[in-house]
Parts: structure tokens; sequence; C-alpha cells
């Protein structure tokens, strides 16, 4: 890792997620944008009350499989943290070696799942606030 702490690494990749979702300077935030945000806001309930699992496989659902609509780019975020190759820079990734998230809940161990789920809404709770900040806080 690198000389930031842990949670300095956690904002940063959740500052980098939510930025690429804020509207051009003038420009109102379009449906996607709102529905995104709305999700980042939402999904970490979901992940309490019905698991990370449930909460993922929902997303996947709602985005229809369409990575590029909110609820799949908001599963592709959460994915990219907790899966993928070994590195220094990655602190929380669960899933070493992985490059699906919902295989890797279902095939990996107890202590992997709710380490997943314990990381997910650490992640979580960085990009809410910044999509309050950046993206307004809604109805």
């Amino acid at each position: 890792m690198s000389s930031q702490t842990l949670e300095q690494v956690r904002a940063r990749y959740a500052l980098k997620q939510i930025q690429k979702h804020v509207p051009a300077p003038g420009k109102k935030p379009d449906d996607d944008t709102k529905a995104y945000a709305t999700r980042v806001r939402s999904i970490p309930t979901m992940v309490l009350q019905n698991g990370l699992g449930q909460a993922m496989a929902f997303l996947l659902a709602d985005a229809a499989g369409d990575l590029n609509k909110p609820s799949g780019r908001l599963y592709q975020e959460i994915q990219d943290w907790l899966c993928g190759p070994r590195d220094k820079d990655w602190p929380e990734r669960v899933y070493i070696g992985s490059s699906d998230l919902m295989q890797a809940l279902f095939e990996g161990t107890r202590s992997e799942y709710q380490r997943a789920q314990e990381v997910s809404l650490a992640l979580l709770a960085w990009m809410r606030k910044f999509a309050d900040a950046y993206l307004g806080k809604g109805e």
C-alpha cells in the first residue's frame, strides 16, 4: 500500500467513481445521473437487510445486464473494488484473481463473503458522501 491510509485509498477510489457521473458545469443532472445517485444512497441499506449477494443481484437485474445503465455502473464499480489481480494500490481486494463478483461471492468462503460485505459497505459510505456532495442530495 502507498503512504496513504486505507481510508484515504478508499475515499480516493470512491471520489473517482462519483466524479465520472458529475454533470458538466452549468448542466443539471440527467435521469441516469439521478438514478445512479439514488442507487448509491439505497444500496447500503439493501446490503445490510439482504446481504451483499442479493444486493448485487438486484443491481444486475435492475440494469437488465447492461453495465452502462446506472445500476450496472454501480455494480461494476463495486466489483472492481472487490475483484481483480493482486495490487498494492487495492488493499481491499477480497477476491484476488476473480473478475466476476457474483461467481466469487457464491464460490468463496463464508469469511470472504463477510469481508466483502464489510469492505463494500465501507466503500459505499464514502460513495454516498461524495454523491451527496457532487450529485445533489436528491428529492
